[in-house]
């Protein structure tokens, strides 16, 4: 199983030149960690094992987990372009679960493991949502408040107003520093 870490982005070498001659002016050239490069490794990888490429913390952000039909219908590597990546294959299947969003999901070394976040981090994903539910309550909260300033709010949506209001209140305490458990008051009904 291949693990080659860290491409970086490399002028072409003569060599390069010779090989790709005028195509070399549209071509990236990577090269890892222990001077690999990117088009000649590319077949050290097996045509038949999914193909992860992940980050400097080792978070997935892109996969190659089926036969890609353009390419010979293989589990193509060369599908990626590795800029500050890392490139492995993995013998066994992907996770119950796995997705690239989101970021939830590393990799070990050997495989597939759901990503273990530090303190800090489950904070700034609380502050996130917490800014977007924020962000969603101030946009219903906007047609409604301006139909009661001018009077012509109907007693239905004055009942909405109260309740978006009264939710926008109890979301703006809450305490992000408790995540991961954190209580997120309950969105009233439209």
């Amino acid at each position: 199983m291949q693990n080659i870490k860290n491409f970086r982005v490399k002028q072409p070498t003569k060599k390069d030149t010779e090989k790709y001659g005028a195509a070399t002016a549209g071509i990236r050239f990577f090269e890892s960690e222990d001077g690999q490069d990117w088009y000649e490794c590319q077949s050290l990888f097996a045509d038949n094992t999914i193909k992860i490429m992940y980050d400097s913390e080792n978070v997935i952000r892109s996969v190659i987990d089926k036969p890609v039909p353009e390419r010979g219908n293989i589990y193509a590597v060369s599908m990626f372009s590795p800029e500050g990546m890392s490139v492995a294959e993995i013998s066994e299947k992907l996770p119950e679960g796995f997705s690239i969003r989101r970021g939830e999901w590393v990799f070990d070394g050997k495989k597939v493991v759901p990503r273990t976040w530090s303190k800090e981090e489950l904070i700034a994903q609380a502050w996130k949502t917490k800014s977007a539910l924020l962000d969603e309550a101030a946009h219903v909260i906007a047609p409604l408040q301006d139909a009661s300033d001018v009077e012509m709010a109907t007693e239905e949506e004055l009942q909405q107003l109260r309740a978006w209001k009264t939710y926008r209140v109890l979301l703006s305490r809450v305490d992000v520093s408790a995540a991961p458990d954190i209580a997120w008051p309950e969105k009233t009904s439209d």
